[in-house]
């Protein structure tokens, strides 16, 4: 059922895991004027060009590329609602654990001296979370739907 409510949040999931490795998570400056990015791929200066990454983001990277590759492959498993169903529950899951890799990765790199900015894609994997959850709703539903059509005929 590939034209149902939850395709499009489960494609909205797809967009927001494609769109995090494209925009930073964060900025911040310390006082003597350097800057530094944080992204699914780590945290980098930004002062000087060039900089190899700081903290290198391998977790962050995985989590996000296997959140957006799962919600796709969920959309097409659209004739088992029960693996469906499961792999939002998943999707959900990991985009927990990515929000909580980016919650540590801030606290370990925050000092008194820092100045930071986040940006608004820092919430995309709450966002996602609540996505997976609606999208867990509508394949319930339509599950309860084709079974109360099993026990008619």
């Amino acid at each position: 059922m590939i034209q149902r409510i939850q395709t499009v949040y489960l494609f909205i999931i797809f967009g927001l895991s494609i769109s995090l490795f494209a925009v930073p998570l964060a900025k911040f400056w310390t006082t003597d004027y350097h800057s530094f990015q944080f992204d699914v791929y780590g945290i980098r200066e930004l002062t000087l060009p060039n900089q190899p990454l700081l903290i290198k983001g391998i977790p962050l990277l995985a989590l996000n590329l296997l959140s957006a590759v799962l919600s796709l492959y969920t959309v097409f498993k659209f004739k088992n609602r029960k693996l469906q169903m499961k792999m939002t529950t998943f999707i959900a899951f990991i985009n927990i654990v990515l929000l909580g890799l980016i919650v540590y990765y801030l606290k370990v790199v925050i000092v008194d001296n820092l100045l930071l900015g986040y940006y608004f894609p820092i919430l995309f994997p709450a966002l996602s979370v609540i996505l997976a959850w609606l999208g867990y709703r509508g394949i319930k539903h339509d599950d309860k739907l084709v079974k109360s059509y099993d026990r008619i005929r």
